[in-house]
Parts: structure tokens; sequence; C-alpha cells
């Protein structure tokens, strides 16, 4: 009887998970309440896709007490202790007033694109949706924009590169509304003041193809021969009545 009890408890300890798999993941502490259980629920779910896409655990802790008067730092670094997970993404929101902040700390494979310059933008887009109370859109940002900064290299944000996107969707969109423009279909129609001949009618005039293979000269016109000086009289006296 003890040998199956023994048996059994080891098939479970089988069946569970390893501490190395349950860490790679998305574990929210929303301590400060900012988020419904539908929006939470979301977060969750975009936060998921920076999990699945590159393989790192993502925390996300809430405050309302600590702010930026207090070492927020060292709580974030005690909670990444905690967690002792080589690739993780440690995000923390506090919506203390006055003191709203958000810090990020990446580890490990996290780190590679998400520079500290990068970061710091992220972190001020996100406090300024806090400042206005929107938490949701805070949220929503915050997984929005890591999850595009970590697919792409930080050399693309360069300002370089931004202006060559500016100028080939300019382009782009010149040479659409131009190809638009030229094939309306009201540009393609005869204007209604030009005359023409519809094709029904024209068959009773014939056709002139008769005449593309015949030159055509000008003709002189012959002047009248002169006439003598004698005839001329006589006319002249012609044309008098007689008495």
């Amino acid at each position: 009887m003890r040998k199956k009890g023994m048996l059994f408890l080891l098939f479970l300890l089988l069946l569970l998970p390893s501490r190395e798999a349950m860490a790679v993941g998305v574990r929210l502490s929303d301590s400060a309440g900012l988020l419904t259980t539908q929006e939470a629920s979301v977060a969750e779910k975009n936060l998921n896709y920076i999990v699945e896409r590159y393989d790192v655990s993502v925390r996300l802790f809430t405050s309302d007490s600590i702010g930026k008067k207090d070492d927020y730092k060292a709580y974030v670094e005690k909670q990444r202790k905690k967690d002792k997970d080589k690739n993780l993404l440690l995000l923390f929101v506090s919506t203390k007033k006055n003191e709203e902040i958000c810090f990020i700390k990446a580890d490990g494979t996290a780190k590679e694109n998400l520079t500290e310059k990068r970061l710091s933008r992220v972190e001020r887009e996100v406090e300024r949706n806090l400042l206005k109370a929107d938490y949701k859109e805070a949220v929503h940002v915050l997984s929005g924009q890591l999850l595009e900064k970590m697919g792409t290299k930080p050399v693309f944000d360069a300002f370089v590169f931004r202006s060559m996107l500016h100028f080939i969707l300019c382009v782009f969109l010149t040479i659409g509304g131009l190809y638009l423009l030229l094939r309306r279909p009201d540009l393609k129609k005869a204007p209604s003041e030009v005359p023409y001949l519809s094709e029904k009618y024209s068959t009773l005039l014939g056709t002139l193809d008769h005449f593309s293979h015949t030159s055509v000269k000008a003709v002189k016109k012959k002047k009248p021969p002169k006439k003598k000086k004698g005839e001329q009289e006589e006319d002249e006296f012609s044309e008098l009545g007689d008495d």
C-alpha cells in the first residue's frame, strides 16, 4: 500500500512543470487597482505576445504608495531577485498622486534591443498617460511600445531612417494620387460640345478608306484669252444701245 502511494506521488511530481517552465510567462500584480478584471485580461494577453515571440518572462507591478520620493528602484530590484529569471522584463507603474512613474528593468535576452535610451522614451510616454489618469491607455502603450522596440534594432531609431521612411511614403502617396487622377473615367469621355458621328449612322456615309491611296493635286484656274484691240472696240460699241 505504501509503495503504491509513493508511486502515485512520484507520478504527480512528474506532471508538475519545472520552475523554469513556470517562470516563462506573464504575471500581473495590480496593488494600485488601476485595471478592471477585463482590462487586466487584455493587458495580460498583450504582454503574452512578448513572451511567445521572445521567450522572456514579463512581470507587471503597480503601486499607489511607492512614488518618486521613495526608493522604487530598490523595490523593483527586490522583485527581480525574487523571480530569479535570467530573461526577465520587469515593469513597475506607480499611480501615487503627483509622483506617477513608470520604470522598466530588462535582463538577459530582453535587454538586447531595449537600450536605456529606448526604455526612457517608453517610460516618459507611459507617464504622460498616468498624469491624465488614463491607466488603460498607459498599460496599452507600455505593452505595445515594448513589443515594437524588441522587434527592431536600435540603429533604426536614427533620424535618417525615420526621414527616409517619410520620404518614401510621400513618394508612394503622390504616385498613387496621380495614378487615380489620370484614371478618372470623366477625363476619358469626349467633350459634349465637340460634334462627332456615332457608329450607328456612320454607315450611311460609307467609309473613306478608298481615299487613302489617292493623291490630290490642285487645279489651276485658266485665265481667259486676251482679246485683240479691234475685238475689244467692237465689244465696247456693242454695249451701247441703238439710237
